[in-house]
């Protein structure tokens, strides 16, 4: 029975984290979009119109991303697949 507790405690802890990597990983996607390599943690993200998760490394950062988000997702992805 202590198992059983442990392992679903553990579940839920991972289940209730943000951190967790998105469709690129975890990089952010307007640091990507802007050809650069912006570890994040995912805590902010966006679900995008694909249905997959991006993250990024601020509010500031999505926000911006979202100004143009087929331009930027394309690039974002663009640069990730030449990591």
């Amino acid at each position: 029975m202590r198992t059983l507790n442990t392992l679903v405690g553990a579940t839920l802890l991972a289940l209730s984290s943000p951190a967790f990597a998105g469709e690129l990983g975890n990089e952010g996607a307007w640091g990507l979009a802007n050809d650069k390599h912006v570890k994040t943690d995912c805590s902010v993200n966006m679900v995008g119109s694909d249905g997959k998760t991006y993250c990024f490394s601020s509010k500031e950062a999505k926000e911006a991303f979202v100004k143009d988000t087929d331009k930027n997702l394309k690039k974002a992805k663009e640069v990730f697949g030449r990591s």
